[in-house]
């Protein structure tokens, strides 16, 4: 069974279908097992991205177990926590 998310960026993808999720410049990318692109999200701020790869990575992880994370913490008036 798979899980789907709405991600921050407002698409939605599955976690059989995300393999990686990675910091890149300014943002988090996550690509499928083609090391295609599913989707980029734009964060500035580095610690927020770094809570977002985390966050995404547990999700791929959790296999059906999965839940709809909470992005409040992207909001960009809100200040950054570890």
């Amino acid at each position: 069974m798979t899980t789907k998310i709405k991600l921050p960026n407002g698409s939605m993808t599955c976690n059989k279908t995300m393999i990686s999720v990675d910091l890149s410049p300014n943002g988090v990318v996550c690509r499928d097992h083609e090391r295609r692109v599913l989707a980029w999200i734009p964060v500035k701020d580095a610690v927020k991205a770094k809570r977002l790869v985390n966050i995404m990575s547990d999700f791929a992880i959790a296999g059906e177990h999965g839940e709809q994370p909470n992005w409040d913490f992207l909001d960009e008036t809100a200040p950054a926590k570890n």
